[in-house]
């Protein structure tokens, strides 16, 4: 079976620690206004890209739109697109959750 995990975007958590809010505002060394751009792109990209996968009948898990991702009051990010070990902890926490609802259907 194929399974779609779109990765976590920094812009994108709700809840961000000071310290994300420093990463963000940063940006990347291609983009200054990374905060400004991006996150909004992502979105439309994975919004648009989960119209097709449920059309077609691929399983998806957007992290970012989890709960104990998006609203996590943590620092779990180590630049815009790279989380850290917790942030990491959480994406594998809910991937193995969905692969055993998966298992169970």
């Amino acid at each position: 079976k194929f399974m779609v995990v779109f990765q976590p975007e920094l812009g994108l958590k709700s809840n961000l620690s000071q310290e994300e809010r420093a990463i963000l505002s940063k940006g990347t060394d291609e983009r200054k206004d990374y905060a400004d751009v991006f996150p909004k792109l992502y979105k439309k990209f994975t919004e648009r890209s989960k119209e097709i996968l449920t059309k077609d009948g691929i399983n998806f898990i957007d992290i970012n739109a989890h709960p104990r991702f998006r609203d996590n009051h943590n620092t779990l990010f180590i630049d815009v697109v790279h989380t850290n070990k917790n942030g990491n902890e959480i994406v594998a926490e809910i991937i193995k959750e969905y692969l055993n609802k998966l298992k169970k259907l």
